[in-house]
């Protein structure tokens, strides 16, 4: 018979313990390690986890793109009725207000293609600009319908997303107090020199 001697190393209980505090050390680091690798592959995935969860099949614009305002004839219709009666309650001003009456009756009539998209909104533009040089200007006194007008073509304004305020913008004047030098020399001569 042949006699196999098996050589056992004697463990002690302090290394049994130890070894199975690093197995469950390296257990805990291997689930932290596991759960940081499915926190990043669902980072780096978002986009499809929540195209699938939530179904977003929609298009979304990109940067840049820009959605060219529409010139429609309706929107035009209240500010020509608020206009009529302005030309009627402001005579000084009726021949320049029939002549932009007139072209804002040919952009209600005129369709807009996209050929002439550009020439009608430039159009747009310079006749919102004189409406609005118009309605703000100094010198023309504030009636219930030129209020009214001036309602009308803000609401057209922010609809064809053009700020008029911007392009005109009238400053004060300013003249000072009257100094009593003015009213020292009465009877001057005009035409001399000192």
């Amino acid at each position: 018979m042949i006699d196999i001697k098996t050589n056992f190393v004697i463990k002690h209980r302090e290394d049994v313990i130890d070894t199975l505090k690093v197995r469950a050390r390296e257990k805990r680091v291997l689930y932290i390690l596991l759960i940081i690798f499915a926190l990043t592959m669902a980072y780096e995935n978002s986009a499809a986890i929540f195209a699938f969860l939530l179904n977003d099949n929609f298009e979304v614009a990109s940067l840049g793109e820009k959605k060219a305002a529409t010139i429609k004839p309706e929107i035009f219709r209240g500010l020509e009725k608020s206009l009529q009666p302005l030309i009627d309650e402001y005579p000084q001003y009726a021949r320049r207000l029939q002549l932009d009456a007139a072209t804002l009756r040919t952009l209600i009539a005129k369709p807009v293609s996209p050929d002439t998209h550009e020439a009608s909104m430039n159009t747009c533009r310079e006749l919102l600009a004189r409406f609005y040089e118009f309605a703000k200007h100094p010198v023309v006194t504030k009636g219930p319908k030129l209020v009214k007008f001036e309602k009308e073509l803000l609401a057209v304004a922010r609809l064809l997303k053009i700020k008029p305020d911007r392009e005109l913008s009238f400053q004060k004047l300013d003249f000072g107090k009257t100094t009593a030098e003015a009213f020292e020399n009465k009877h001057r001569n005009l035409f001399e020199f000192n």
